[in-house]
């Protein structure tokens, strides 16, 4: 019999896959290999207050199906009685690696910011709801990108 942190980490795995499901689907929207997700989104998506670093690593291994390379950026800010805390400042999830100098993407790459319209209506259900009809083959996701075009920014 499984135990309650098992049964907990099972229903977040679950979340994080459902959310990386979409995320997938933002991409192929947007004609992206990447997509960049500031740390505020993140957080508000996951449903948490403070995103830790070991919250940071349970979703970067249960997306890792969908994007195999996740890069966390952290920012460090003045804490309580002299000692620093880092925060997510944005993660960049991608289906190809790519190089870092100082923060900033040197690889070329197709990345697109995660900026979901009708943030309110973006929960687990919504988002399931969305997979489902796709998978289903009643709905479609509509297309951003033209066929063949590029509207994601490309970084070289």
């Amino acid at each position: 019999m499984r135990n309650h942190s098992q049964l907990s980490r099972d229903a977040i795995r679950r979340f994080h896959r459902i959310v990386g499901n979409y995320l997938a689907i933002y991409a192929w929207q947007h004609d992206a290999d990447c997509i960049r997700i500031s740390g505020h989104c993140l957080k508000w998506v996951l449903g948490l207050q403070r995103l830790r670093a070991d919250s940071s690593k349970y979703f970067r291994d249960d997306i890792q199906s969908w994007f195999p390379f996740a890069y966390p950026m952290w920012k460090s800010t003045p804490g309580v009685l002299g000692k620093a805390s880092k925060s997510l400042r944005q993660m960049y999830v991608s289906r190809v690696p790519i190089e870092f100098t100082k923060g900033t993407p040197v690889t070329e790459v197709r990345v697109v910011d995660f900026r979901p319209e009708g943030w309110t209506a973006l929960t687990e259900e919504s988002m399931l709801t969305q997979l489902t009809l796709f998978a289903a083959g009643l709905s479609t996701p509509p297309r951003t990108a033209p066929v063949g075009g590029r509207s994601a920014d490309k970084i070289e």
